[in-house]
């Protein structure tokens, strides 16, 4: 968790400067090249924001989106705005869009310090390389002659709303498959072994029981030797579940944090287990 917090500080932080930086090339920079660094930079931004805003809160759908949303607004338009209202509407739309990707992959991946971390490499790089670009393509003239501003044709805004479509588009789609995003799928280990503890012929593994279900999904245990089984319940899914299984003889309450089920030589054979609202998990023996 102190890595999600750490990476989400990282992203405002590089953020901050990349708003500064932008700034500080106003008027020095290409309006076309801008524009194009403007949105690359509001979606990359966005989408690092997102996946880690969504491993902070835990697949929860709308405090993600909408911190994340809120995010884009705010970084997207202060990215865009030396480059012109348009650029803004531009850098908006893009961090918008990002943020609502962030937020979807976030709640793919299997909730790791891997995934945070991986993302913030591939962040940190593509940061220091939209600034090389930018370096590349500054003008080498500040001044831009009365003629030109004359000359200069009106700005339109037919992509402008090509980007909002798309980004209208992208949210109606999470607004309809919400229930469908298969949340932690992602990266999400399947099976364990359990640890044997030879000395006292003891095989012992943990489970836990989290918001995308049991984690890992099954346990193989070895036959002819006792097996100790730990359901430990995140803080996040509150107390009063009830752990069933017909086959191992269970029907137990489980509190949040560590539940104990001891098992005397098991015969060989899968055994599956679930809870009151519908996760399932199994443990196999061979």
């Amino acid at each position: 968790m102190l890595l999600n917090y750490g990476s989400l500080t990282l992203v405002i932080l590089i953020t901050m400067y990349i708003v500064w930086h932008t700034y500080r090339m106003k008027g020095r920079l290409h309006h076309t090249a801008g524009s194009v660094i403007c949105i690359i930079w509001s979606i990359l931004t966005s989408v690092a924001f997102g996946i880690a805003v969504t491993q902070i809160f835990i697949y929860q759908l709308w405090p993600s989106l909408s911190a994340t949303v809120a995010f884009a607004i705010i970084a997207g338009f202060g990215m865009g705005r030396p480059l012109g209202v348009r650029a803004g509407l531009h850098g908006i739309i893009g961090g918008i869009t990002g943020g609502i990707l962030g937020t979807i992959f976030g709640l793919k991946f299997f909730a790791t310090d891997k995934i945070v971390f991986m993302t913030m490499i591939v962040f940190i790089v593509a940061t220091y390389a939209i600034m090389k670009f930018m370096e590349k393509n500054i003008s080498a003239t500040n001044k831009i002659t009365a003629k030109k501003k004359s000359a200069a044709k009106k700005p339109s805004y037919a992509i402008t709303m090509i980007f909002a479509i798309i980004a209208l588009g992208l949210a109606g789609f999470v607004v309809i498959q919400k229930d469908n995003i298969g949340i932690g799928q992602i990266g999400q280990p399947n099976t364990q072994n359990a640890v044997m503890d030879e000395e006292n012929d003891l095989q012992t593994a943990t489970v836990r029981l989290t918001k995308i279900g049991f984690v890992p999904k099954n346990t193989d245990f070895v036959i002819k030797s006792m097996a100790k089984l730990i359901i430990e319940v995140e803080p996040e899914m509150g107390a009063g579940h009830q752990l069933i299984s017909e086959t191992l003889g269970i029907n137990a309450p489980l509190v949040t944090g560590q539940n104990v089920f001891l098992f005397n030589n098991p015969h060989e054979g899968t055994f599956s287990y679930h809870v009151d609202t519908g996760e399932a998990g199994s443990i196999t023996v061979k």
